[in-house]
């Protein structure tokens, strides 16, 4: 059992990302985490808007994909953030 908490509130769902052993979490200030199953932090980035849409992994390329508010678009790396 583990807690962590982030800078804002988190709507979208956490999505597992089982390849990699973590959990990845979006808040709304625009922060995106990777949390191993221990409850580390593996990486985290700054996308500096809102996410409420959960994001989706593209496992082929290793990649997460993020919808957030200012219609923006990102693309992260699941190994690196």
């Amino acid at each position: 059992f583990w807690e962590r908490r982030l800078s804002a509130s988190i709507y979208a769902s956490l999505i597992a990302d089982a390849r990699r052993g973590c959990v990845i979490v979006c808040d709304t200030a625009g922060l995106v985490c990777a949390i191993d199953l221990r409850g580390a932090l593996v990486w985290a980035a700054d996308v500096k808007h809102p996410v409420f849409a959960t994001p989706c992994i593209d496992d082929s390329s290793g990649t997460l994909i993020i919808a957030a508010f200012g219609d923006r678009a990102f693309a992260l790396s699941l190994d690196t953030g």
